[in-house]
């Protein structure tokens, strides 16, 4: 079936094992390039893989329901994940052979190219991701050893007067535990304030992150609502064009019952 020019999805075409959509109900939905078409966009415009924490799964069951919507017939989201491997398996492997087992080239090239934008995005986020836990582990790792440097030297600190003190007499040994008593509290007190800081630095990066992800999410939130709302534009339209299909086949019939009528009566004449 040829695409309506200007669709942005394309025509629902049945799998190559059904004929019909009455027999296709029932039996196990098989993705083709065309529908493979219908799947990337939902992923392209979704990203599950940049969701926040807890949200992958979701996003990709939305992806799931969002085709099931357009296919009417239920595709759970493990297998919209599978089918998504399995199309990145392939062409990271430039495996042609697969790749263009059916369909038409038209299909072909517009599959690659959304598999091309996809697989970058998520290469790019992937790498972004990595960077910044890098990042966040080594700012971790040396206020942690700053912290312990401090601490060794507090530590130096106390032994050397405790050494200096221990010829002193019997008086002054309240004195040197007191001086003792300051030392560590001092040392426990900067450890604290240590630890203290590092932890509201993290937390405040840990805050950006979610904020930054939020705005993400409205803003794919909002390109999938325009996508709802051209999906019911097209069906609209695709509901249109069928009646206008029937008006003409009707009027069709009824100039050929008119052609005949006359012909049946100039023979008669």
């Amino acid at each position: 079936m040829a695409q309506e020019p200007g669709a942005l999805i394309p025509t629902l075409r049945e799998t190559e094992t059904c004929p019909n959509e009455q027999k296709d109900q029932g039996k196990k939905f098989k993705f083709f390039p065309q529908r493979d078409i219908v799947l990337l966009r939902e992923i392209e415009t979704l990203e599950p893989w940049a969701a926040g924490h807890g949200q992958v799964l979701k996003t990709w069951i939305k992806v799931a329901e969002n085709v099931s919507t357009v296919f009417k017939v239920k595709i759970t989201d493990r297998a919209c994940q599978d089918r998504f491997k399995l199309l990145e398996t392939w062409f990271r492997k430039n495996d042609q052979e697969n790749l263009r087992k059916s369909g038409k080239e038209e299909e072909f090239e517009e599959r690659q190219q959304l598999l091309t934008e996809i697989l970058a995005a998520k290469d790019d986020w992937e790498s972004t991701k990595d960077s910044t836990i890098s990042t966040q582990k080594a700012k971790k790792e040396e206020e942690q050893s700053k912290a312990e440097e401090l601490r060794e030297a507090a530590l130096k600190t106390l032994r050397e007067k405790s050494s200096t003190e221990d010829g002193d007499s019997r008086s002054s040994s309240s004195k040197k535990k007191r001086k003792q008593a300051e030392a560590i509290t001092e040392l426990v007190l900067l450890t604290k304030e240590e630890i203290r800081t590092s932890q509201d630095r993290f937390q405040r990066q840990l805050q950006d992150a979610e904020e930054e992800r939020a705005i993400k999410r409205r803003k794919l939130e909002l390109k999938e609502k325009e996508l709802s709302a051209r999906l019911l534009e097209l069906e609209e339209t695709k509901k249109d064009k069928e009646i206008d299909r029937e008006e003409r086949r009707r009027f069709m019939e009824l100039h050929m019952r008119l052609m005949e009528e006359k012909l049946q009566g100039s023979f008669k004449q």
